[in-house]
Order: structure tokens, then C-alpha cells, then sequence
């Protein structure tokens, strides 16, 4: 009964995250959702992008030619497929890694613990690659761990072909998977030489089914860029670790009058002029302080759902809560695991402590690719399959040693996780302080209070300005809707269309005392760089508004900028600006790179 009930509450759950979290198919779920659509246009043929893998743009591909090119219908079937696909998982995780482990009662207890985490339930409601990569990722490690009874060659070689291929899969649904793939080969290498029931052709054939999940990507790179790369054709890794050196953490807003970029500061952040070696080498304090804060805001579920609706949410205490319980619980069950046990043959032992520790460094492995780099809390999801048998572990022993536990072991037991937890929700609060945004939504100076604000009527006539009315002081507050370009030519003009809302309090004027408008301009990401065009490179390129902007209101504007005299690396960033004032806080910013024209 136990499998049935807890499927059940994984789908109760499942369905209240599809209803309540009213999660949107935009900004990278939409970029998908519009390759999927060009490869069910135009075959598999018609896939072409420098930042995307086929995998998971090929997989939505199928779900549109099943169920059509309606965002409701797709949004739904994939929930569907991606909730029974990590069921599956869970169910194969529970039994290699309970026959891997041999205690009695694990394997069940796995079960329960990855297939009703409300984290992954959580994302499987979006149209996006974390959860599919995690699935995959789950299942390869399982496949690879040697089990308490012998198993026949034959067996052995088809679980080192399926695990690899997984771990292939997974890479091209999601690139930063590739961490895992030395894992996971090294998993294999250490148990055939420390186990030896891995059978000597096991290996290279399990090498050529990882190898064949990236053969459309290369033959698509090279098609479509002329470059046979099996993996995407920019380099993204080092733009997202400058990004993340900027910010402790992101995530995407979707609130009525609030941009939907939100950015929590980072408070090691190094001078922007120094490049990232520098910075490792220079200044190892804020290279470290930014990988701890990182870190933490990696495992803190301060929002569950990837598009926050609401900043305050009534379930973020609990989940945040049971998250950091669960963490606890893995590393006490890491421990606990990895200590010989009595009574215990050391065959089965040594493959205990295999177990943990595959599932140990897989875990690391993620935590490893992504501290460096931008943060957000959906890349955290691999950890929770991962961690699960150490946290069932742990609850186990806990259980038994409780009623037979002494009142200061109690106490000192109970100390612990308040510290724990008190500790982990202390700065968590610290962490949302470091949010601007989110300071400004719960004061009400931007969002649907502020708006609400704004229109309400006022009783008696509203008196005229006059001549001699103070003007406007306010520094602008904007929502941004841009596509910004990634790749520019040096020296060339490029153009695009930007829509600036107005989340202020005051009139944005185009005419008189401190007039509006729209800037751009370019920051170097390197000093030499910054030292090469300083002097060369305007500093700010403006349009004005086409009229006044209200509160609430919206414009666009056509931007026309001159990129950079010098090839290289630059943030572009888009800022509504308020002459005589200082600079807005709100922005929409990318990095792009200038490249030599012909």
C-alpha cells in the first residue's frame, strides 16, 4: 500500500503546484516552446541555436505534434509526461540504490522521500530543463551501483549502457549536466576495480551510448554554424560566473508593476574592472566570501515556484523549513552511513559505503558547477534524489535512538537542529534584504499596491500644477520589455525596440525641468578593456519618450546604438534616465560580445 498512497499524494501535490503556482511559459520556457515549434515546422533539420541543446526543444516537439500548438495544452501534457517520468525514477532510484545500500526497509522509505518532495512535484509543472535533467541524472547514478546480490554479466553490461546513455541524455537536455558524466564514468571505472563485476566490454559499450546523444548536436552545430561543437556554440559558463559575481542570487518576477528580473546583491561582490582571475588570485576573500554566500543561496527555498507571484506566499516557511531539514538530515545520514556497522559482513559494508559515496560526490558535483556561477533555486534539484538515502538514513536512526536516548542527548539533539534552522532562516532574511526589488514590493512603492495607489480617486478637484509647481524629483522606477542583442559588430549601428512602463509616483515628462528618457550604454567586463576604450567609447546613448508617461503607463522607444570601437566582452544595459538625477536602479541588462567586422 505504501507505493499507491505515496503516488497519490505526489499527485495531489503535483496538482495543486499546476493550480495554484499559475507558473507562465515565458522568457526561457517560451525560447523552447518556439524551437520545438521550428523542429515540428521544419524536422529535426530546422534546429539552430547557439545557447540551446536539441534535446529538450525535440522532446516539446513531440508533445506539440500530439496535443497542438496551444501553451495551455503543451504546458499540461509536459507536467503530465515530467511528473510520471520522475515517478518512474523514483521508483528505480528506490530499488537500486535500497539493493545497493542493503538495509531493510530503505528501499520504500527512498521512494517516499523523492517521489513526494514537494520541490521536484513543484517543477514539474515547468516547461523548463531542470527537472528532466535531474530525472535522467537520478536514474544514471542508480543504474551504476553495485547491488548487495551478484548479478550476471549480461545485466551488468546493459545497466552501464543505460546509465551512460542517461548521462548523455542529460547533457544535451541540459549542458551544465556534463559535470556529471566524469561521475559517473568514474563510478563505473572504481566499481570495476574494486568490485570486479563489471565485464571488460561493458565499458566501451557504455562509452559509445554516451557518446550518441551528442551526434545531432554536433551535426546541427555544424549545419547551422559550422563548427562540429557537441555542446552549445557560445561559451555561456564564463558570463554567467561574471554574472554571479555581480549577484548573490536571481529569480524572475511576475507581479504587476515590478520588472521581472529580481537580483539579491552580492555583498562580496569584487570591483567590476578586475576580470575573474584576477579576482581568484588578487582577491581570494571575495572569491570565497561570494562561493559561501552562493552556496547558501543555492540551498535556500526562500520561493519554490521558478516565477514568484507572490513575495510573501504563505508556504514559504514551511517549505523553506522542511528543505533545510532535509539537508541536515543528509549529511547526518552521509556520516552515519559511512561508519562500519556491527554484526555487518564487510562485503556488504564496502558496497554501503560505495553507495553513499557515489551519491555523495554526484551531489557535489552539482553544487561544484553551479556555485561559481549565477544562482537560482531550481538548480538545486538534482541534490534532492540525490540525498535522499542519506536523509532516509538518518531519520532511521534517529527514530531508533530516540526512545531509547538520554535527556541530555535529547537536548543537545534538539539544540542542534534549532540552531540549525534558526541559523538557515536568519539569513535567508538577510539574503531578501539584499533584494532592492523585493524591499520596494513589500513597502509598496512599486507593485500592485503602488499601482492601486495611484489610481485611486481623489475626492474634490484635483488643483492645476501651475507655473510655479515644484518639478519632479523622483528618480524613475521602470519595467523593461526588451530583446536585447547578444552579438554586435564594432563600431555599427544596431537597433531594437525597448517598452518602458512608468513604476513610479510621478510623470515621467519629456519637456521642462528634469526631462525623461531611455539611455544604453556599454560596461567593459575586463580593466584592459575599460582601459582601451576609455575616452573612445560614448559613455551614454538616449532616446527620448515619444510623450509624457504617466504612472502605470507604457512607451516604446527605438534605440539606435553604436557598439563599441573595441572587440570583446560588455554589458549592455538599458536604463530609463532622469536628467539631473542619479541613475535609476531599475535596469535590464545583458552581456554581449562585440566581435570584428568584415
Amino acid at each position: 500500500m505504501l507505493y499507491p498512497l505515496t503516488v497519490l499524494v505526489a499527485v495531489a501535490i503535483a496538482t495543486w503546484a499546476f493550480v495554484y503556482g499559475d507558473q507562465p511559459v515565458i522568457l526561457d520556457a517560451a525560447g523552447y516552446v518556439e524551437l520545438a515549434k521550428a523542429i515540428v515546422a521544419g524536422g529535426p533539420g530546422a534546429f539552430a541555436s547557439d545557447t540551446r541543446t536539441y534535446a529538450y526543444p525535440a522532446f516539446l516537439a513531440v508533445i506539440i505534434r500530439v496535443v497542438g500548438q496551444d501553451v495551455v495544452d503543451v504546458q499540461t501534457a509536459v507536467f503530465v509526461v515530467q511528473l510520471a517520468s520522475l515517478l518512474a525514477a523514483a521508483w528505480i532510484g528506490a530499488r537500486r540504490i535500497g539493493g545497493a545500500l542493503g538495509l531493510d526497509g530503505v528501499g520504500p522509505a527512498i521512494f517516499v522521500a523523492t517521489a513526494a518532495n514537494p520541490f521536484l512535484l513543484i517543477n514539474a509543472v515547468q516547461v523548463l530543463t531542470e527537472l528532466p535533467a535531474t530525472v535522467l541524472l537520478y536514474v544514471a547514478v542508480a543504474l551504476s551501483l553495485p547491488q548487495q546480490h551478484a548479478e550476471r554479466p549480461t545485466q551488468v553490461t546493459l545497466l552501464a549502457v543505460c546509465a551512460l546513455l542517461c548521462a548523455g541524455l542529460a547533457v544535451m537536455v541540459r549542458p551544465a549536466s556534463l559535470i556529471m558524466v566524469p561521475v559517473v564514468v568514474g563510478i563505473w571505472v572504481v566499481r570495476a576495480r574494486v568490485f570486479r563485476d563489471v565485464p571488460w566490454k561493458a565499458l566501451p559499450v557504455g562509452l559509445l551510448a554516451l557518446a550518441l546523444p551528442f551526434v545531432p548536436q554536433v551535426l546541427s552545430n555544424q549545419r547551422a554554424f559550422g563548427v562540429a561543437s557537441p555542446l552549445i556554440v557560445r561559451s555561456l559558463y564564463t558570463d554567467m560566473m561574471v554574472v554571479g559575481f555581480e549577484y548573490a542570487k536571481t529569480a524572475a518576477l511576475v507581479i504587476p508593476g515590478a520588472p521581472t528580473a529580481l537580483s539579491y546583491h552580492n555583498p562580496f561582490r569584487p570591483p567590476p574592472e578586475l576580470t575573474i582571475r584576477q579576482v581568484i588570485l588578487e582577491r581570494p576573500d571575495l572569491f570565497l566570501g561570494t562561493l559561501a554566500v552562493h552556496t547558501f543561496a543555492l540551498l535556500d527555498q526562500d520561493y519554490a515556484f521558478t516565477y514568484i507571484r507572490d513575495v510573501d506566499p504563505w508556504h514559504r516557511w514551511p517549505l523553506s523549513t522542511l528543505s533545510n531539514l532535509f539537508f541536515l538530515g543528509a549529511i547526518v545520514g552521509l556520516v552515519v552511513g559511512l561508519r562500519r556497522t556491527a554484526n555487518a559482513p564487510p562485503a556488504t559494508i564496502n558496497r554501503r559505503r560505495f553507495a553513499l559515496l557515489a551519491l555523495g560526490a554526484a551531489a557535489l558535483s552539482v553544487v561544484a558547477v553551479y556555485v561559481p556561477t549565477q544562482v537560482e533555486n531550481r538548480y538545486a534539484l538534482p541534490l534532492y534524489p540525490l540525498l535522499a538515502a542519506p536523509f532516509v538514513i538518518a531519520v532511521s536512526r534517529i527514530s531508533v535512538a530516540v526512545p531509547t536516548a538520554g535527556a541530555s542527548r535529547l537536548a543537545l539533539g534538539a539544540t542542534v537542529i534549532a540552531i540549525w534552522l534558526g541559523g538557515a532562516a536568519m539569513l535567508s532574511v538577510w539574503l531578501q534584504a539584499q533584494a532592492p526589488m523585493l524591499v520596494a514590493l513589500r513597502e509598496g512603492s512599486i507593485g500592485p499596491r503602488a499601482i492601486a495607489q495611484r489610481v485611486r480617486p481623489v475626492a474634490g478637484p484635483t488643483p492645476s500644477p501651475g507655473p510655479t509647481a515644484p518639478p519632479a524629483r523622483e528618480v524613475p522606477l521602470a519595467t523593461y520589455l526588451a530583446d536585447l542583442p547578444k552579438d554586435l559588430t564594432a563600431k555599427r549601428l544596431a537597433a531594437f525596440d525597448v517598452t518602458v512602463t512608468n513604476a513610479g509616483h510621478e510623470i515621467w515628462n519629456v519637456q521642462g525641468a528634469y526631462p525623461v528618457n531611455v539611455a544604453a550604454r556599454f560596461v567593459a567586463q575586463t580593466t584592459e578593456l575599460h582601459e582601451r576604450v576609455k575616452g573612445v567609447m560614448r559613455d551614454s546613448q538616449s532616446v527620448a519618450l515619444p510623450n509624457d508617461v504617466a504612472p502605470g503607463e507604457s512607451a516604446t522607444v527605438r534605440l539606435q546604438i553604436t557598439a563599441p570601437p573595441v572587440p570583446g566582452r560588455y554589458t549592455l544595459r538599458v536604463h530609463v534616465t532622469r536628467a539631473g538625477l542619479p541613475d535609476s536602479d531599475t535596469v535590464i541588462e545583458r552581456l554581449v560580445r562585440v566581435v570584428t567586422g568584415r
